[in-house]
């Protein structure tokens, strides 16, 4: 069990960088394009770190070409790092001696050219390369890698080592002291976007409950790690989490989850090659198997598992493996050689001393006997089992009695924090009062500043301008004749005027109409509404008022010019949850139901904004016909392999043929006495569409509603590794800026507090800087565009508060 749980440890401590192919393919663009001999080789080193755990193969083509470019450049580092990953895949291939004797050449090596930070991995790895074998050489590895991680000072290694310290706690069942440890490493992965170091954690804490009986945090922790590890893209660590998935769901006496856990933990040993690791999988997989007495197919799995045990002789596995033979036979009624591997099994449980086994094969024995009619020999070992039951039920006692033991100090750890945490925000509170009064009056010196200004400024003005009126009738008479000229451009423009008044009076009675509705909502809210209801009413009302005016505005610039759009990957369903989601309380007041068909999330390659638009012209026409206790949907299906169909549905009352023919002109509206639309937002919808490269149609009959349906282009390229891990890590508010965000975004703090939210076009480009900015979260660049487009200014506080209180700290 420990060289398992270190040969664990061995790997992810070893896969600090990874890589999604397309990430692996910018880096042989880097081994094909760069000139300078260092950055080949460390591209180089990234591609082999990354194909030892998931393609062998391509692992040793690497290994063959960075040989060759080391012979010619004899770069140090990048020798020393080979010899490392040489090391590396030799231990996921059981090669423990010949791992070690490759750690110590590249230590070696280091020492020689005086490297610390390279002898810090050197020497973790050794540590846990001897941690099952030879405890005091594991220790002087440990504090030797300890050492060398201070002198360098690596922060990212130091913890890395201290997580090595909690894990050897563990293995050692001191849980209070891991447990005590434990948050403050897994605070400060999580701030660092460390996923390989909070895979550790939550694999340890699995641990943790599943050594303490608690199968159930076990499994949910359990499960949450293998998100991780899928994340990460480490066979060896989807194989880790999955066996011991597959042994939670045994334990639980769920033994078909067990068997799909087992399945995919032995798939993912073939792929490592460890015999070791192949060997432990199999034994697993038997053991459900024989319990679920499927025999024919239990058979082949325990065959291969014993052959391996036998050929590296792998001790550790043999006592579960020959008690589940001895069932085996038991169910085949082959009593002789089930008898055979009873003894066998006890006997190596007797040798490795573990108890739980003994336990087991008693009680087998017990069976055997029974059904052999031994009963003399049944009572014999019925004593065995007693008496070896006992002692395993003492040690489950003494274990509980630990637990009650960490859950005592636990608490009294949880009561600790709380307190200092509240002592925290009453600081934090008195600062920001203090900040807030320091802000007021520096506000009010500084209009008194700019008052003083103008008075002196309009001063200099009135005396300029006794000397400027003289100049000015001069100016005039030349003006006159000026004036004659313009009159005679004037004329030939008049029938371009008429054009133009025709235009205004058509704008001007679409813009009555479509106003005279929100403004009467507004000014006419019911009193007995709650306040709640008038806000949401209020922003969903603002929000349909803005939409036309963006629509009149875009309508008009771009049927003549073409639409350009910013096309970027984000999930079509997700969009329209947000949507929806900010006129819940609206859709709830008239009982309108909404619902999604789709079996699952699609990503499409779109413009963001416009797609934004274009759902909330579609759902504000399907609210406004679709019944009291009506339904609107949307539907999400892929039509062919680049584009997807995405449908808005109402059942209100529906159009006719005729209606439909008009919808899309300008001001085209239907011909019932109730519009289906403002005549210009579903004219941008077209637009919008249109500037995709898809297609916008609507099917609809009286009584029947209204289906609208258009086309995007679908995402081919997966979500980059910094959306990814903020998808993981945006537990609460995937919105929520990171510290070095907040920094990027310093210079435009005193913008955005100034700001007003009515200048569209302002935050418009504020928006775009802010997109090209690297590494900016884009969850809330699009909320910050929802919030100016819905003119939601609490929302919009709380968007730019980190950002602006950075500021307020380094005035101060």
């Amino acid at each position: 069990m420990k060289l398992k749980f270190y040969t664990f440890l061995f790997v992810i401590l070893l896969h600090e960088c990874v890589f999604s192919q397309r990430e692996a393919d910018s880096l042989r663009h880097v081994i094909a394009t760069a000139k300078h001999d260092t950055t080949v080789m460390s591209a180089y080193t990234e591609l082999i770190q990354f194909y030892i755990f998931s393609n062998p193969d391509s692992a040793d083509f690497y290994f063959a070409k960075a040989e060759k470019h080391l012979a010619k450049t004899k770069n140090i580092e990048g020798e020393i790092d080979l010899l490392i990953l040489k090391g590396n895949k030799l231990w996921t291939q059981g090669d423990l001696p010949g791992t070690r004797k490759l750690y110590f050449q590249a230590d070696a090596l280091a020492e020689k050219h005086n490297l610390t930070k390279k002898r810090t991995p050197i020497n973790s790895n050794l540590y846990l390369s001897y941690k099952s074998t030879s405890p005091d050489s594991a220790k002087l590895f440990f504090n030797r890698s300890k050492r060398f991680a201070h002198q360098a000072m690596d922060s990212i290694w130091i913890y890395r080592i201290e997580i090595l310290e909690i894990e050897a706690l563990v293995v050692a069942s001191k849980f209070d002291s891991a447990l005590l440890l434990l948050p403050a490493s897994e605070r400060f992965v999580k701030k660092h976007n460390k996923a390989d170091l909070y895979f550790r954690v939550l694999y340890n804490y699995a641990l943790i409950y599943f050594r303490m009986g608690m199968l159930d945090k076990a499994l949910f922790t359990y499960l949450e790690a293998e998100k991780i590890a899928e994340q990460l893209g480490v066979i060896h660590n989807k194989e880790t989490v999955t066996s011991n998935i597959s042994i939670v769901y045994a334990q639980k006496g769920d033994l078909k989850n067990a068997e799909i856990y087992n399945r995919k933990a032995l798939d993912y040993a073939r792929q490592l090659k460890n015999p070791m690791r192949i060997a432990v999988c199999l034994a697993n997989f038997f053991e459900v198997l024989v319990e679920q007495k499927k025999t024919d197919e239990a058979e082949p799995l325990g065959k291969e598992a014993a052959e391996l045990v036998e050929l590296y002789d792998i001790k550790h596995i043999r006592p579960s493996l020959e008690v589940n033979y001895a069932k085996f036979y038991v169910l085949k009624k082959n009593y002789a050689l089930s008898e055979k591997h009873l003894k066998a099994g006890i006997e190596a449980a007797h040798e490795q001393d573990l108890t739980e086994w003994l336990v087991h094969g008693y009680k087998v024995y017990i069976v055997l006997d029974t059904l052999k009619g031994d009963y003399k020999a049944a009572f014999a070992h019925k004593d065995s089992f007693l008496t070896y039951d006992k002692i395993l039920k003492n040690n489950e006692l003494q274990q509980k009695l630990e637990e009650l033991e960490i859950k005592y100090k636990s608490a009294e750890k949880e009561q600790e924090n709380s307190l200092l945490k509240f002592q925290k925000i009453e600081t934090e509170l008195s600062l920001r009062n203090i900040n807030i009064a320091l802000w007021s009056i520096a506000a009010i010196a500084f209009l008194l500043i700019i008052l003083i200004v103008i008075v002196l400024k309009n001063r200099r003005k009135m005396q300029r301008a006794y000397s400027e009126i003289s100049e000015r009738n001069f100016e005039i008479s030349e003006q006159r004749e000026e004036i004659m000229q313009q009159s005679e451009r004037l004329t030939k423009s008049l029938t371009e005027v008429k054009t133009l008044t025709q235009y205004r009076e058509d704008l001007t009675q679409m813009l009555v109409h479509d106003l005279k509705n929100p403004l009467n909502v507004l000014l006419n809210l019911p009193e007995k509404m709650s306040e709640l209801e008038k806000d949401e009413i209020r922003l969903y009302t603002s929000a349909n008022m803005l939409n036309l005016v963006l629509n009149i505005l875009d309508v008009s610039k771009y049927e003549t010019a073409e639409l350009k759009i910013s096309p970027k990957i984000f999930g079509i369903i997700a969009t329209w949850n947000a949507l929806t989601k900010h006129f819940a309380l609206l859709l709830k007041q008239k009982n309108i139901r909404i619902s999604v068909h789709s079996e699952s999330e699609i990503n499409v390659f779109a413009d963001k904004a416009l797609t934004y638009r274009i759902l909330l012209n579609l759902l504000s026409n399907a609210y406004k016909y679709a019944p009291a206790g009506g339904e609107i949907s949307l539907s999400a299906e892929l039509i062919d392999a680049n584009l997807v169909k995405i449908t808005v549905s109402d059942n209100g009352e529906g159009m006719t043929e005729e209606d439909i023919q008009k919808i899309f002109q300008k001001y085209g509206q239907a011909g019932s006495s109730q519009t289906y639309s403002t005549g210009l937002g579903l004219l941008f919808c077209k637009i919008a569409v249109t500037a995709h490269g898809g297609t916008i149609t609507i099917q609809s009959e009286k009584g029947k509603g209204t289906h609208v349906s258009f086309t995007l282009p679908i995402s081919e390229k997966p979500l980059t590794e910094h959306e990814t891990i903020q998808a993981v890590e945006a537990g609460n508010d995937g919105a929520k800026l990171s510290e070095t965000e907040i920094l990027k975004l310093k210079p435009y703090a005193e913008i955005l507090r100034s700001a007003d939210l009515s200048q569209t076009s302002m935050f418009r480009k504020l928006i775009a800087k802010f997109e090209e900015i690297e590494h900016i979260n884009a969850a809330w660049t699009d909320e910050l565009r929802n919030v100016v487009f819905t003119q939601n200014y609490a929302r919009y506080q709380e968007l730019i508060t980190d950002i602006i209180q950075i500021k307020t700290d380094e005035n101060l």
